[in-house]
């Protein structure tokens, strides 16, 4: 079924062309020194052309390579963001130089034949779901049906605690959309432990040692990043260097003034594991 000419000498109207020995159809004796014509099938592999007239038969040896159709077995990764841009990988058989690849009908970009079996390229964009992946060469093309998925990206929308201490260790629910199975989380850049994605809406993690202050609550799956900014703030531990009085009677109900560090509103107080009452954060040094 391809098209092709030949060129030479003496070709006379009434030629006829063979390629590995089948005869070709539509052939057109152009001039004395060009012929067109279609190729019949054949196996894979280079085969003769020859060229017979009244004259004789003129041969060129291996003059047309048959080659079978690319097939495609994998595409990796198999799924990116929307705005494409990712790297991907074919693999298959039957790949040729000036192969193109198109994902859902939109052409790849960045395509490199890097031998007979294997393809890399750049992902384009496209709306969102599963799309076709087709490979097309001289010699046919081929899909991988449904072979690649664009996913939305994730969105971060609220963290639960959301502030904990720095040494980590802090259970958390993530909330947002579009969060998928293998994701990732970090905390000022640094990753959580324990990831369970519930659902698409839910992630639970537990947080990573960070330095004191507000930091980003990153998630990032298969189809891009979501940031809350300053979703999590760490805290240092407090500290307590003082008590006046520094004793009263078994009844309780003596009013103390607690010196230290790092008080935080909230803060709970007890004595020998019994609560105390009455708590008043002054500021980050004093409680009452």
């Amino acid at each position: 079924g391809t098209a092709v000419s030949l060129a030479g000498t003496n070709f006379m109207a009434g030629a006829t062309v063979t390629f590995g020995g089948t005869a070709a159809t539509g052939i057109t004796v152009v001039n004395a020194t060009q012929i067109t014509c279609t190729t019949p099938a054949h196996a894979a592999g280079a085969v003769n052309v020859v060229v017979t007239t009244t004259g004789g038969a003129g041969t060129l040896t291996n003059g047309f390579t048959y080659n079978n159709a690319p097939t495609i077995s994998s595409v990796t990764p198999n799924g990116g963001p929307l705005a494409g841009g990712q790297a991907v990988t074919i693999n298959g058989t039957s790949f040729s130089a000036g192969a193109t690849v198109t994902f859902g009908g939109t052409a790849a970009t960045g395509v490199t034949v890097v031998n007979a079996t294997q393809i890399t390229c750049t992902a384009p964009a496209h709306a969102a779901g599963a799309v076709n992946v087709v490979v097309t060469t001289g010699s046919g093309s081929a899909t991988s049906t449904g072979g690649y998925t664009y996913y939305n990206a994730p969105t971060v929308t609220g963290v639960a605690a959301n502030g904990g201490p720095a040494a980590g260790g802090q259970s958390v629910t993530i909330s947002g959309t579009n969060f998928l199975a293998g994701a990732t989380v970090t905390f000022g850049g640094t990753a959580a432990t324990g990831i369970a994605v519930v659902n698409a809406t839910q992630i639970t993690c537990t947080t990573p040692a960070h330095a004191a202050g507000a930091v980003n609550v990153v998630v990032t799956t298969t189809g891009g990043g979501g940031t809350l900014t300053n979703g999590y703030t760490y805290y240092n531990a407090p500290s307590v260097t003082g008590v006046a009085p520094n004793s009263g009677p078994a009844g309780g109900g003596t009013a103390v003034s607690l010196t230290g560090t790092n008080f935080m509103a909230g803060a709970t107080v007890t004595f020998g594991g019994t609560a105390a009452t009455g708590i008043t954060v002054v500021n980050a040094t004093q409680i009452t």
